[in-house]
């Protein structure tokens, strides 16, 4: 499964709604 590409990716998308 590809669902958790990596931290990096996750902390993008947190990073994004977490302005």
């Amino acid at each position: 499964a590809t669902e958790f590409a990596a931290p990096s990716t996750a902390r993008s998308i947190l990073s994004r709604i977490n302005r």
